[in-house]
């Protein structure tokens, strides 16, 4: 049996879900979402959240107004995991994060 995520862990996945999808609703004119939250061989958690949307370039979420994009990267960052963004314009995007088992471990962020 897979041990749930720590709190801190929990509420991060709850607020990169929700950051995504307010980013899908507000920019990527999607008709479908698709939410994965699943539990890693060898412990730890992967979110995954994927549209069928305009999509965007890979290097956009580094452009200064992103600020949602790049929260969601440190907040990862921060707890010890890993976020990949796959996207291409016309094509959708996927956000796939990551956590360790260990996360838990790592202190949030101040």
């Amino acid at each position: 049996d897979q041990p749930e995520p720590s709190e801190t862990v929990a509420i991060c996945l709850y607020r990169l879900a929700q950051e995504a999808l307010n980013n899908v609703a507000k920019h990527a004119g999607a008709r479908r979402v698709r939410i994965t939250l699943a539990a890693r061989a060898g412990g730890g958690w992967r979110l995954t959240i994927t549209d069928d949307g305009r999509g965007m370039r890979a290097d956009d979420w580094r452009k200064p107004g992103s600020h949602g994009l790049r929260g969601m990267h440190e907040r990862v960052r921060g707890l010890g995991g890993a976020l990949r963004i796959d996207a291409a314009a016309g094509r959708g995007v996927s956000i796939t994060v990551e956590f360790p088992a260990d996360a838990a471990a790592v202190p949030p962020p101040a």
